[in-house]
This record gives structure tokens, sequence and C-alpha cells, in this order.
């Protein structure tokens, strides 16, 4: 199985180095999946224009995948970041 989107992940109006966000609605992952997370360039939000989603230094990894539920992504950068960042995801099943 496989599944993709897009989300926003928010560092909140006074900002912080570290955000996460839970991705619902996932009901054919399994724990042992496969989750990529990125930021794209030509993304934009009420708070970032593409540009702003092109250069800015921001690492977004999943941090946990609950089985039929869920997936935690965690945003991390070396600078204080403020509002919502978007990126896409897609996760899929890998079988041996």
């Amino acid at each position: 199985m496989t599944g993709d989107g897009f989300a926003s992940i928010d560092f909140g109006s006074s900002g912080s180095q570290v955000a996460t966000l839970t991705v619902t609605g996932q009901t054919g992952i399994a724990t042992g999946d496969h989750v990529e997370c990125w930021v794209m360039g030509n993304g934009t939000t009420v708070d970032h224009n593409a540009y702003e989603h092109a250069i800015v230094p921001l690492t977004i990894k999943c941090t946990a995948i609950v089985a039929a539920t869920s997936f935690t992504v965690l945003g991390v950068s070396p600078i204080h970041l403020t509002g919502l960042f978007k990126f896409r995801w897609i996760w899929s099943t890998i079988t041996p």
C-alpha cells in the first residue's frame, strides 16, 4: 500500500527551532512502512512564500508510525522559525 499528501507544520507565532505534527487518517499504514517528508521549494502558506520554502534550513523527518492510524513528523531548524511551512509526504509498504 501507499499513501501521499501534504500538510503544514506550525512553529507558532512566537517561534521555535522544533515543531511536530501528527498526520492522521492513515488506515493502511503499518509500523514497518517507509515514510518520507520534504519541504517543496514551490510550497506556500499564509506565513511563508515559495522563496522562503525553497531556502529555509528545515529538516523534516518521520518520528513515529502508529499502525492503521498515523505518523508523526518532526521539523527541526538551526534557526528560530515562526509560522507554517508546507511539506509533502509519501509512505509505502516495503515487502521483502
